[in-house]
């Protein structure tokens, strides 16, 4: 998804923010959220869900990661997309704002992929002469290697101004999804919900912040404002499992506990 575009820098950017859903039951949570349409001055229109399925890749030295950039592969629905993310420096509290390129699975997608992680100075091997067909196939000829996998559910609704007697057909403000992610680390799957609101391009920033109040107040005590995103989330939650400091915070169907995230965070800052 593409958000505001970034004057004069080849990639568009992208301006969201997120809560996590920190509740004893988050699937119940999850579904009150997902039954609004209506959110303060805007009204919510139903898109069909999304079954997602990204694979993130990274050189075995992990030399994306430190450069602040991620590359994944992503089947959506009947889908196939590239998206190359970068962080961004001028996001503001409690905003990502991130440079985003992404692309339908493409020879002509790829070479735009590849000249981009150039410009980040990032060194891939050279392409081999004899190519091959499947995705991460070609990614893995480049020297990449799998980083990350994971399964999201993802319910999604355009936001509109509620005063539009046409709403259906009106130009969407942002769009809010409601994800339930499944990481699988090792024969164990730990379940993730979140809400998260992405700007459409030319829209106030503010808005962002005045969905996310309307959202807290329709579930007090159960969002959590959360900037961490999926990809370290994934790496965290692996690490805190091979280190057995994860078992307390899960319930038992895998789904993380509210006293999860406070010690996701502290294990994270603390270079977990």
């Amino acid at each position: 998804m593409v958000a505001e575009a970034k004057q004069g820098a080849a990639m568009p950017t992208e301006v969201e923010a997120s809560l996590a859903i920190a509740a004893l039951d988050p699937g119940a949570a999850a579904r009150k959220l997902a039954g609004l349409r209506r959110l303060g001055r805007y009204r919510l229109l139903p898109r069909p869900p999304r079954q997602i399925r990204d694979t993130y890749v990274d050189t075995p030295d992990m030399e994306l990661a430190r450069r602040l950039v991620s590359l994944r592969l992503r089947q959506a629905n009947d889908d196939l997309v590239l998206t190359l993310k970068g962080d961004d420096a001028s996001a503001g509290p409690g905003l990502k704002v991130r440079r985003e390129l992404e692309l339908p699975w493409s020879e002509e997608g790829l070479e735009r992929i590849w000249a981009e992680l150039a410009g980040y100075g990032v060194r891939l091997l050279g392409e081999p002469a004899r190519r091959e067909d499947a995705p991460l196939a070609r990614l893995r000829e480049r020297g990449l290697v799998v980083l990350q996998e994971r399964a999201t559910r993802r319910l999604v609704r355009d936001v509109v101004a509620a005063a539009n007697a046409a709403a259906e057909a009106a130009e969407p403000l942002a769009e809010l999804v409601i994800d339930r992610v499944d990481f699988t680390f090792h024969g164990r799957t730990i379940r993730h919900r979140e809400v998260e609101v992405e700007l459409k391009a030319g829209r106030e920033r503010a808005l962002v912040s005045e969905l996310l109040a309307a959202l807290s107040a329709k579930a007090p005590g159960t969002l959590l404002p959360w900037s961490v995103p999926k990809l370290a989330l994934g790496l965290w939650l692996e690490r805190m499992l091979l280190a057995g400091a994860l078992e307390a915070w899960l319930a038992p169907d895998g789904a993380l506990l509210p006293e999860a995230y406070p010690a996701i965070l502290a294990f994270g800052r603390g270079g977990g």
